[in-house]
C-alpha cells in the first residue's frame, strides 16, 4: 500500500490526533484492521470506499464483499455491477 494513497481523515470526537496518526501509519503499512477502522470514521462514502478497497486488495474477504456491494449500489463509487 502506497503512502498517501488514502484520503485524509480528521479525528472524530474522543480520538486523539496521535491515535489517528498511528492508524494511518498502520493502514499505509497494509494493516487491514486499520484500513477498516479508518473506513468507519471517513468523512464520506467515497473516502470510506478507498479504505475498504485497500483492505479488499490485500485479500480481506469482508472488505471484498463490501466493495462488491458498493459497486452494485453505487455507494462511494459509480455503480458498476460488472466489477
Amino acid at each position: 500500500v502506497k503512502k498517501g494513497a488514502f484520503p485524509a481523515v480528521h479525528p472524530p470526537a474522543g480520538m486523539s490526533r496521535e491515535t489517528l496518526d498511528l492508524l494511518e501509519a498502520q493502514a499505509n503499512a497494509g494493516d487491514v484492521d486499520a484500513l477498516m477502522r479508518l473506513a468507519s470514521i471517513a468523512a464520506s462514502d467515497m473516502d470510506a470506499f478507498q479504505f475498504v478497497r485497500g483492505a479488499a486488495e490485500l485479500g480481506d474477504a469482508k472488505a471484498q464483499v463490501q466493495v462488491a456491494e458498493a459497486y452494485a449500489d453505487g455507494r462511494g463509487t459509480p455503480s458498476n455491477p460488472q466489477e
